[in-house]
Formats: C-alpha cells, structure tokens, sequence
C-alpha cells in the first residue's frame, strides 16, 4: 500500500512541477517516463523479459528468498508505476478532447 502512495505522491509531484516549469501539454510526457521506467523495472525483475529455458534455469538455481524477493521488488516497482501512467492516460484523454 506505501508503493501506490509512492506512485501518487511522484505523479502529483510530476503534475505540479510540470504546471509550474512548463505548460499542461507536459504533464503526460513526464508521468508517462515516470511510470515506464518503473514498469520496465517491474519486467525485468520479474523475469518477463527472458526466455522460457531461462526462465527454468533461472528459478531452479534461485534460492526461495531470492525469488520472493525479487517478486516483491516486481510488485512495488509495478505499483509505483501505475499512478504515473494512470495519470499520463488521464491528462492526455483530457487534452486531446478538448
């Protein structure tokens, strides 16, 4: 739950520097960047991005820490990144249909 608060407290921090430096069109760029980059984050620590023999290998090498760590570290990285991207989505509806 303190990861998707992160995530709320970046987009609304993204959403008012990007009011107050540059105009509304900006918004959607930097919260998208912000919420990319954690769910590029989230894939690459999940093991999405890799094939299925190294996926196997992977995970009968890994000790049982290690993956719950590393699918915690998957979660809150998703949950961080999904504000942002909810609110890219959001201002970018709201501008291109005005």
């Amino acid at each position: 739950m303190k990861y998707l608060l992160v995530g709320i407290l970046l987009s609304l921090i993204a959403t008012i520097v990007s009011f107050g430096i540059w105009d509304v069109q900006k918004v959607s760029a930097i919260t998208s960047i912000i919420g990319l980059f954690f769910i590029g984050v989230s894939l690459i620590t999940s093991g999405a991005m890799v094939s299925g023999d190294r996926m196997r290998a992977n995970f009968t090498t890994e000790s049982d820490e290690g993956r719950v760590k590393r699918q915690n570290i998957s979660l809150n990285s998703f949950l961080i990144g999904l504000p942002n991207i909810l609110v890219a989505i959001l201002f970018y509806y709201l501008l291109n249909n005005s």
